[in-house]
């Protein structure tokens, strides 16, 4: 009697207001609650298919075990059977420890594939628990049904109240090529973050293009250096003494010797 009410009408099931709280017919259980456990289920093998496609490296490529035809028992090498057990202990958890309040698994395919010579490959498996993540106990996995009938006319309904496994699986990975294209990228990014870019093209500058096979003139080297007077016979003549600035006597003088020796030679 939770129900409200002022009048007979506020109540359903033809329930009578009584005292202002409604008085419903309801399901009443007369007998102590039976638990069922569902023995060897650890035992259980379960069949994992999936698939998986890879838009940018191999857009017409679909990676799938859905065609397999037998199935592979873990732990052998491409295993696709998996013990009950087996997937819970994966997930770092026993059959007692969720017999009574269930729990919910999520099991990946992992996909690690190489197609550098074929587009073929087999996911590995990896799980995890869901139910259980943050702090606090783990909340587990159950869901109520009931069932209905009649016997004498008399209504009946059965409560059940069950617990389980729940496994969502997933699929996800990875896939890589080895491609010629990709390593010249990575060398030539890696090479423009040195300083060896510099020195190869001042390199090949001077000593192929300014080469005789590709040009008479060494017009890389011209642009490059620069001669200049030799620093030592500049020192010299700043130390030495200036000559005294020729006067007219002596340009006079000078001339007449030289006019005495052309006419010496003449002679």
């Amino acid at each position: 009697m939770t129900r409200k009410c002022t009048k007979n009408q506020e109540c359903i099931d033809k329930g009578v207001c009584d005292d202002g709280y409604c008085i419903e017919p309801s399901w009443c259980s007369d007998y102590y609650p039976q638990t069922h456990y569902l023995e060897g289920v650890e035992n259980f093998l379960i069949w994992f298919q999936g698939n998986i496609k890879f838009i940018q490296l191999a857009y017409d490529e679909d990676f799938t075990t859905m065609d397999e035809n037998n199935p592979v028992l873990y732990p052998d090498s491409g295993a696709n059977t998996y013990l009950v057990s087996d997937i819970l202990d994966k997930a770092g958890t026993k059959l007692e420890d969720i017999r009574e309040t269930g729990a919910v698994l999520r099991v990946v395919l992992d996909w690690d594939c190489d197609v550098t010579y074929s587009f073929s490959c087999s996911p590995d498996l990896s799980v995890d628990r869901l139910d259980s993540k943050g702090s606090g106990d783990p909340l587990g996995f159950s869901f109520d049904k009931y069932l209905y009938y009649n016997e004498n006319n008399i209504s009946y309904r059965d409560h059940q109240n069950v617990t389980g496994i729940r496994i969502v699986v997933e699929s996800s990975g990875r896939a890589y090529a080895f491609t010629i294209d990709a390593i010249i990228l990575n060398i030539s990014s890696a090479l423009s973050l040195t300083t060896l870019v510099p020195r190869i093209v001042d390199f090949i500058m001077l000593y192929i293009l300014d080469s005789n096979l590709y040009t008479e003139n060494k017009q890389y080297s011209l642009n490059k250096f620069k001669t200049t007077e030799d620093v030592g016979d500049a020192l010299a003549n700043r130390d030495q003494a200036p000559e005294e600035e020729e006067g007219p006597e002596q340009r006079d003088e000078r001339l007449e010797e030289n006019e005495e020796s052309v006419d010496h030679f003449r002679a």
